[in-house]
């Protein structure tokens, strides 16, 4: 399959320890363009530095340089860096390049169970007829990600709205109406049309209250399913999902 096959180690202190002065100062203030500067120097004086790597795939998460930030990411996981926070970035990057699902492959699972992650292998579906034998996707793929997010303990309705756009996106449609339905119980109502420029306002009905959304960033994080699946997303939504919304999102923890 040409994946390595190894766990992710757990996130040490090490993984904590400050950042370079002046890329952190240059992060937290967008300067997005120094900070990138500060931290490639960073990571070629100390090409093991886990957090460096992770630091410089996060400005270029910011950038929507998405193919940058994977490779930084990735570097910093060859490095056993792993947080539910970092895996819930590597998907939505994945995400934006399109590797839904990545490479499909079968293998075998001793008592696996779908939807879960079994090393370096996520278990899409079983195969028929063949015992403990599932189609599979690896670690370059954005369901991978998702599903370490959460097994990491990231539970949030951004993770939750990014899992079903994957399976979405890759036209697993039951799975994604599986999610709508039975996660988050929430229906839309949206005017039919073809572009997205003229509808500001959204009306969001929950089994709990009713809600009105004017701003065009909160619209983003909203879920964008009809009743037909098949409905895609645009490029918009894409975007939003993997940079503004998902540093946003994660910011938090």
């Amino acid at each position: 399959m040409g994946y390595r096959h190894r766990r992710a180690a757990a996130p040490t202190q090490a993984h904590l320890r400050p950042l370079p002065p002046a890329g952190h100062a240059h992060y937290q203030k967008e300067n997005f363009n120094s900070a990138r500067k500060n931290f490639e120097e960073a990571v070629k004086l100390n090409l093991r530095n886990h957090s460096d790597h992770y630091q410089l795939g996060n400005i270029y998460l910011s950038q929507k340089r998405f193919a940058k930030s994977a490779r930084s990411y990735q570097i910093a996981r060859d490095l056993r860096f792993s947080s539910g926070v970092f895996h819930f970035k590597l998907a939505s990057v994945y995400f934006n390049l399109h590797n839904y699902l990545g490479r499909i492959s079968t293998g075998m699972v001793l008592g696996g169970k779908l939807g879960e992650v079994s090393g370096e292998l996520y278990l899409i579906d079983a195969v028929p007829g063949k015992k403990d034998t599932f189609h599979v996707a690896g670690p370059g793929s954005a369901v991978y990600h998702v599903a370490m997010a959460q097994k990491l303990g990231i539970d949030v309705f951004e993770i939750q709205f990014l899992e079903a756009n994957v399976w979405l996106s890759a036209h697993y449609f039951d799975k994604a109406d599986a999610i709508y339905v039975l996660k988050r119980k929430v229906r839309r109502r949206i005017p039919l049309c073809s572009g997205h420029s003229g509808h500001k306002r959204l009306s969001v009905r929950t089994t709990s209250r009713t809600t009105s959304v004017t701003s065009r960033r909160r619209l983003r994080l909203l879920p964008v399913f009809t009743r037909r699946p098949s409905a895609m997303l645009s490029p918009m939504w894409r975007s939003g999902i993997s940079s503004e919304a998902t540093v946003r999102t994660t910011s938090r923890f």
